[in-house]
């Protein structure tokens, strides 16, 4: 965007049309739906995934919620995380779901050899960090 007045009707239209609502009220009720949704997603779509994280009883909320929140900003390298905001413009608040399945998936039998929550949290985090190129992500995506 080229002005502040752009970048602020870009913000407005984001959170009044694309994203859940009430993710940022004082509450987070939003939020706290989002991580029910997505709890009961990765349990659907990632079942292997979902029972090793419930016998570790890892609670994906302590990773997700700042992705939503933040809209990966602070978990993905920029590039990833612009091109992740582009096609959330364009698909909706629903790719935030997409997104997270996919990094999970993506560590799906690395994330099936641990034994503690500690260990989940940093492969995942590992991983977004690491996730330099856009389409590694989006093709996993796609793949679904």
């Amino acid at each position: 965007m080229k002005t502040e007045e752009e970048a602020f009707w870009m913000i407005a239209v984001l959170l009044e049309n694309v994203l859940v609502t009430d993710c940022y009220n004082k509450n987070l009720s939003g939020c706290h739906v989002e991580q029910r949704v997505f709890k009961d997603l990765l349990t659907k779509k990632c079942p292997r995934i979902a029972a090793h994280l419930e016998a570790l009883e890892f609670d994906v909320s302590l990773v997700c919620t700042e992705w939503f929140l933040c809209l990966f900003a602070k978990s993905l390298p920029s590039e990833t995380t612009l091109r992740v905001w582009d096609v959330l413009f364009n698909e909706g608040a629903n790719l935030l779901f997409h997104v997270a399945l996919a990094i999970f998936k993506m560590n799906e039998e690395e994330l099936l050899t641990v034994h503690h929550v500690g260990d989940v949290i940093h492969i995942i985090q590992r991983c977004t960090h690491q996730l330099f190129d856009p389409d590694d992500l989006l093709t996993v995506i796609c793949s679904r």
